[in-house]
């Protein structure tokens, strides 16, 4: 895995070159408005757009590292503002004062222009360079001591089917070599070996290797768990245990990783700094997206469905209150906070943004890491919020409502792209006699494997989702109908191969599929209605198939 850092490094440089050579130009407009005025009348039209332009440069300038140009465009902000409240002449010292400061601002901006150096923003702003903050693998390795054989060999063969490379090793000294040459996502350790020496020789290479530890252990009491926190290990199995329950440990610290992709949605008129906050979020592993053109807002809104909103407050056409009042009013975003960014110190202003829908109020210039800590903290509680009211609780996949309303979302995405969409309905073959014959909790993991086989075999850019009971529904975007049935085989042979264990029983579970897609079909409700057909033909054909239906006629596959 390489690290990300270098490129961010370069990406950072840039935009600070790009900055800085922006300067003068700007310095030259806001020049240009100053002298046309009239000689001491007061322009309203004028002081609002030097107002504007000042608390633009107060935000910027310390942000890349130029505090002269933030407290010079700050004075000269606040004196535009001290005007704008006094009689409609301009006396003549505050036209000297501003006539000053803007010939300061011209010597500053000369200075940066004269002094730039390809360094980062001097607000030494650290690069990540642990290759695992960002990682790029698909694998998932997970390392084994025990040579006890705790874990027995066909539990070994079932993880491999849930995508986790397992590795057994039988001595210390060999894992050890393997966690410096190769280090794993997870170890797991058995209880036979919970001496300090070992655990202190494999926890004083976690913390520069970064892989999560599991121990086994026989016993379930307090003071067992607790010896096994002190000693450093993320988390504890009780023995003896099956496969499930061994992959959710394992998928719950997986997961806890990908969790920090959060999408954030950046709203600024200003190129250079949402790009700035752009690569800051982004070298901690957040997704973002950025508008600086607060009137094309909702098509992004729609197409990215951001878990945080960082708005400017002042900005043409739109100011941030507008737009967050008009965010507001629409239900589907009624939740997603909104974070304002701007350099405004009034607290009036402020409380007034809070008002209209903002969660938090951060003043430029601001710290990089604060600003990476605030926004992770509140998207972290909106996702996890959110998740009561879009997860299903048993599966964590997406629930009934929440497929509908992103089916509803994608095939509009599909229709402006003009490309296919294909929405399938799939139904566990005789549930009721599984619930029946080996009881409710046995038919619950049964749901919660099907859900872990079609998240490891599906793209994450496919919706899945949990439709009710033992019915499952997913959406595959840019997909035909053919490699659809292709990779609906695929998961329908797996889930048939899969055995299934309650109290010493064995049996396994079969599937029926069905299938219809856009552009055969044009609407939600009849692309949903139309699997559903689908999928009653599979189950009234015999079940443990997969049904395509083809404009109204249906093909067995």
């Amino acid at each position: 895995m390489n690290s990300p850092a270098p490129d961010l490094y370069q990406q950072l440089e840039k935009l600070k070159e790009e900055y800085v050579s922006s300067l003068l130009p700007q310095y030259l407009f806001i020049n240009q408005v100053w002298e046309s005025r009239k000689i001491k009348s007061k322009n309203h039209e004028v002081l609002n757009r030097l107002l504007f332009d000042f608390h633009k440069l107060a935000g910027s300038g310390a942000t890349f590292g130029f505090i002269k140009i933030t407290d010079t465009s700050r004075a000269l902000e606040t004196l535009c503002h001290d005007i704008l409240k006094e009689d409609s002449l301009i006396s003549d010292i505050k036209i000297k004062e501003i006539s000053n400061l803007l010939i300061s601002l011209k010597k500053v901006i000369v200075e940066c222009t004269a002094t730039i150096e390809k360094t980062l923003p001097a607000n030494n702003m650290t690069l990540l360079h642990d290759a695992d903050e960002i990682s790029t693998e698909t694998g998932v390795s997970v390392y084994v001591l025990d040579n006890k054989k705790s874990i027995e060999t066909n539990i070994i063969t079932k993880l491999n089917c849930f995508g986790y490379h397992i590795v057994l090793f039988l001595t210390i000294d060999d894992m050890l070599t393997a966690i410096n040459t190769t280090p794993p996502n997870i170890v797991i350790l058995d209880h036979e070996f919970l001496s300090k020496k070992t655990v202190s020789r494999i926890t004083t290479l976690q913390d520069s290797k970064r892989f999560k530890t599991i121990l086994l252990s026989p016993n379930n009491d307090l003071s067992s768990r607790l010896e096994a926190v002190r000693m450093g290990f993320t988390d504890f199995l009780v023995k003896p245990f099956d496969v499930f329950s061994l992959v959710e440990k394992l998928d719950l610290h997986i997961s806890a990783k990908d969790d920090m992709r959060y999408r954030i949605l950046i709203v600024d008129d200003s190129e250079e700094l949402s790009r700035f906050y752009s690569i800051t979020l982004q070298q901690h592993g957040m997704q973002t997206r950025i508008v600086n053109n607060p009137m094309l807002l909702t098509q992004t809104l729609n197409e990215f469905q951001p878990e945080l909103i960082l708005m400017d407050l002042y900005m043409p056409n739109c100011t941030g209150i507008e737009l967050a009042t008009i965010i507001r009013q629409q239900p589907s975003y009624i939740s997603i906070p909104i974070v304002f960014l701007s350099s405004e110190t009034n607290v009036d202003v402020q409380l007034q943004a809070m008002s209209v829908g903002g969660d938090d109020f951060l003043t430029k210039p601001i710290d990089p890491l604060y600003l990476y800590s605030s926004v992770s903290n509140r998207a972290q509680r909106h996702r996890y919020l959110r998740s009561f009211m879009v997860r299903d609780s048993l599966t964590g996949l997406y629930n009934h409502t929440r497929v509908k309303e992103l089916l509803e979302q994608e095939l509009e995405r599909a229709k402006r792209r003009k490309t296919s969409l294909v929405f399938v309905m799939i139904d566990i073959d005789c549930f009721k006699a599984v619930n029946d014959t080996y009881g409710h909790p046995t038919g619950d993991k049964v749901i919660k494997n099907l859900a872990r086989l079609l998240q490891l075999n599906l793209r994450k850019t496919d919706v899945i989702g949990r439709y009710g009971g033992e019915e499952f529904a997913v959406i595959l975007m840019d997909t035909d109908i053919e490699n659809a049935v292709r990779t609906i085989k695929k998961i329908s042979a797996l889930q048939g191969k899969m055995i299934h264990q309650s109290e010493g029983r064995e049996f396994k579970v079969t599937i029926s599929c069905g299938i219809s897609c856009y552009p055969n079909f044009n609407d939600t409700y009849t692309i949903c209605n139309e699997a559903d057909k689908a999928l009653y033909y599979a189950k009234k054909s015999g079940k443990n198939s997969i049904v395509s239906n083809i404009n109204g006629k249906f093909l067995v596959n």
